[in-house]
Parts: C-alpha cells; sequence; structure tokens
C-alpha cells in the first residue's frame, strides 16, 4: 500500500482499509493510517473530512425515513461542499460523478438512511454531538483526537468525546480502561471524566482502569504530572507523578495494598487503604502493556487473573475453590496463545484442574 497514493477526499472514502480504520476492526488498518497522517500532515484536510463523512455513517441513527435517492446524494454533497471554505467548488478538482459513486457506496455498503436529515441539522446540534466508541469484551481498538492526542482502548470499554473537541475544551468520557498520550496545548487541560474520578493533565501519558465491576479506579502515570479527584467531593484531589497510581476506591469498598503513601491500617503485615484516594508507587510498563497485546500477571491473585482474562478471551470462568482465588502468581503472554495455553502454564506451578461446559471454563484445586 503506498502511503503517498491518497490525495483526494474519494480515494479515503473508497478505500476499504480506511473504512475499517474508522470503524476500528481491523488493528493493522489502525496502525497504518495513524501512521500515515503523521507522515503526511499536508493531507489534513482531506483526511478528517473523509473521516468525519465515515464517523456520521456509522453514527447515525438507523430509523427509516422517505428520501429520493438522486436528490439526497445532491443535497448532501452541496452541505459538505459548502461547510468548509477549503473544499470551495472552484478548488476542487474531482467530478460530481465520483462524489456520487463515493457517497453511494457508502449509503449501500452501511444501509444508513437517515444520514441527510443528520448532517443538515442546524449547526448548534452538530456540535454538541458525541462520538461514541464501544470496544466488545475480547476487542482492543485505538483513536486520534483532533488535536493529536492518541488514545489506546481496552476490551469491554466505551470512550466517548464531543464532535466540537477541541473547540473550547477537551473533554472525554471512559468507561473501561484506555491509555492516554496526550499532546499538550497551553491553556486548555484534557480532560478523562469517568462515573467516580475526574483526571485533569496538560501534556502526558497515563492509563485509566475504571471498569464497573472492580472495586477501584486506577490512574498510573507514564509521564508527565495528573491530578485526580473525585466526582463527590472535587476538594478531595491528589497529584500523581510518573511512576506512581492513583487508587481511588468506590464506595464501601477496601482493598490490600503494598507500597502505599498515606492513612493506612495494616492486617496480617498487609496495608489496607481507608482514605478514598491514595497514591502508591508502581512499575507502569505491567499496567499498560495491554495496548502491545501482552498479558501480563504481575503478583496478582487467581481471583484477579480471572477478571483480566474474561476480558482478554471473552469467555467467562469459575474458580470453584475459595482459597485459589488468592493464589498469587506471575506470567507474561503473548495475545497469539490461547485461553488453554495460559492454564496449562499455570498448572505447571499451581495444581488446578479445569473443564469446559457451556462454553464456560471451570477450575477446581487438584
Amino acid at each position: 500500500m503506498e502511503k503517498n497514493s491518497y490525495q483526494k477526499l474519494e480515494d479515503f472514502i473508497l478505500t476499504e482499509s480506511f473504512r475499517d480504520y474508522v470503524l476500528g476492526t481491523d488493528l493493522e488498518a489502525v496502525i497504518f493510517w495513524n501512521q500515515w497522517i503523521i507522515d503526511n500532515p499536508g493531507q489534513k484536510n482531506e483526511f478528517e473530512l473523509a473521516k468525519m463523512i465515515l464517523e456520521v455513517l456509522l453514527n447515525s441513527s438507523k430509523q427509516t425515513v422517505p428520501f429520493k435517492k438522486e436528490e439526497a446524494l445532491k443535497d448532501l454533497l452541496e452541505k459538505i461542499e459548502n461547510s468548509d471554505n477549503r473544499f470551495r467548488r472552484q478548488k476542487t478538482r474531482f467530478s460530481h460523478s465520483i462524489w456520487l459513486k463515493a457517497v453511494a457506496v457508502l449509503v449501500v455498503l452501511f444501509s444508513v438512511s437517515i444520514v441527510w436529515k443528520y448532517l443538515l441539522r442546524p449547526k448548534p446540534q452538530i456540535e454538541t454531538a458525541e462520538y461514541q466508541i464501544i470496544v466488545p469484551i475480547g476487542e482492543k481498538s485505538q483513536v486520534i483526537l483532533p488535536d493529536g492526542t492518541h488514545v489506546w482502548i481496552n476490551s469491554g470499554s466505551r470512550f466517548v468525546y464531543p464532535a466540537n473537541y477541541g473547540a473550547n475544551s477537551r473533554k472525554v468520557y471512559l468507561e473501561g480502561e484506555a491509555y492516554f498520550d496526550v499532546t499538550k496545548k497551553q491553556g486548555m487541560p484534557f480532560v478523562v471524566n469517568t462515573k467516580d474520578v475526574n483526571i485533569k493533565v496538560l501534556g502526558t501519558a497515563f492509563n485509566v482502569k475504571e471498569y464497573a465491576t472492580d472495586k477501584t479506579v486506577e490512574t498510573t502515570v507514564v509521564r508527565g504530572l495528573v491530578r485526580v479527584e473525585s466526582v463527590m467531593d472535587q476538594h478531595n484531589s491528589i497529584y500523581v507523578n510518573p511512576n506512581e497510581k492513583a487508587v481511588y476506591l468506590k464506595q464501601n469498598q477496601h482493598i490490600a495494598i503494598a507500597g502505599q503513601s498515606g492513612p493506612k491500617s495494616v492486617v496480617k503485615n498487609r496495608e489496607v487503604a481507608t482514605e478514598p484516594i491514595l497514591v502508591v508507587k508502581a512499575n507502569p510498563e505491567p499496567i499498560i502493556c495491554w495496548k502491545d497485546q501482552l498479558l501480563v500477571f504481575t503478583d496478582e491473585t487467581f481471583e484477579d487473573m480471572v477478571v483480566k482474562m474474561e476480558r482478554w478471551y471473552n469467555i467467562k470462568i469459575n474458580i470453584t475453590n475459595p482459597k485459589l482465588k488468592q493464589e498469587r502468581f506471575n506470567g507474561k503472554f503473548v495475545h497469539n496463545e490461547t485461553v488453554y495455553q495460559v492454564l496449562e502454564a499455570i498448572k505447571l506451578t499451581t495444581p488446578i484442574e479445569y473443564s469446559v461446559e457451556n462454553n464456560e471454563i471451570n477450575i477446581t484445586q487438584k
């Protein structure tokens, strides 16, 4: 695939790998196009407009409304051409028929009949629209925001950002887990909102893990300085430096944690957190390696390992022995290893047996 062979808007729209990139369904396509726009900054206008067209198609309502196809297509093209002076009619070098072909292909591909109405809404409604990326269990995705901020999104997550992102603010919303490499923009902090905490930064790299079923929200900093505050009490906030992890305890939760700073109680030689937000020293590499397709366990209980494996492999795993849940493990696996290969590796150090029934794995102590 030639990296410099995409010059016109239709070159992007009619390219299958570009559609896969916008959908986030093909990791190779995501990596290619992320690198392509970095290597070809002069094509950013065409790139972003093509991406916008596809995102509108993909995020539009699926309701059906009656319309005349040719007239709707012409209305759509006229709206796009008039929406930005950079693409005025006199500067356009490709024919109107190619426009029709490009959009018609997308209409057939995505079976969207409400797009025309969506694009022709008044401008204020478009500015308040949101783009939503939902990553199924067992999958991962990536997105580059308009300011160049790179976001990796882990399985079982939902990531939302406004259509007018970067115009007046840089706020996004996360449920699940994501890694952020944030582009610095003076005077406009980058904010990640979750159900329980808000994270505010300028230019930095950090990981946020906030699954609804977890007892905590964890923010691990790789580079820069991060401020984490409680949604319920914004005065309850803390700053996190590189190689540190902020742990927010959800309501009525208590966890054992090693190496923490701040108020604590000690139970059986393990520190038990008692404050809503605390900071611990942390090696970021095992925490963020998921984005590089590595499954890593570092002194984790079998119970926590199973949760991670269920999200990674999209399969239900049951541990029948309560004592077995507290066994601790270390290990590193690449993404192409199956869940059964991981379990076989665990069997080398721990006396376990496993069976599969109704597409669920049951683990017992040998």
